[in-house]
């Protein structure tokens, strides 16, 4: 005995399987306090305690820092970009060249956004994976 495949069967089968979705949400921006350092993983995302202060940290674009395991020359960088967004300012992309050890910052509406480390350190014997690299993050009024 044929069994025929009718609409009324295609359309349960459809909601069952809507049903069981599980798409994945956004996780919430991590709560961060003024005047103390915070780390965050590439693609995570900061909201400043009490205010509009949205950090999200993006990629690292290029990593040219000195490996810690060798000499060099210069120290080279790490060129690392968050995307900024607060109440009464446009979202705004902020590049940060960051040399060994940190260091860098930027101006977002009132605060000076610093990157005081860059993790993990350069190794000559291996390479980075992209999403491993997580910065420490301190927000100041500026």
């Amino acid at each position: 005995m044929k069994r025929r495949f009718t609409l009324s069967r295609a359309l349960a089968i459809t909601f069952v399987l809507l049903a069981c979705d599980e798409t994945p949400t956004a996780p919430s921006p991590k709560s961060v306090r003024l005047g103390e350092s915070f780390d965050l993983k590439v693609g995570e995302t900061a909201r400043l305690e009490g205010d509009s202060l949205i950090l999200t940290f993006n990629a690292v674009r290029s990593d040219s820092r000195c490996p810690v395991d060798v000499t060099c020359i210069q120290a080279g960088e790490a060129v690392v970009v968050f995307d900024a967004r607060a109440e009464g300012s446009e979202r705004r992309e902020l590049v940060f060249d960051v040399p060994p050890g940190g260091g860098d910052e930027e101006r977002f509406a009132r605060y000076r956004i610093r990157i005081v480390e860059l993790r993990p350190p350069a190794e000559s014997t291996k390479t980075i994976d992209p999403a491993s690299y997580v910065a420490r993050v301190l927000l100041e009024r500026s």
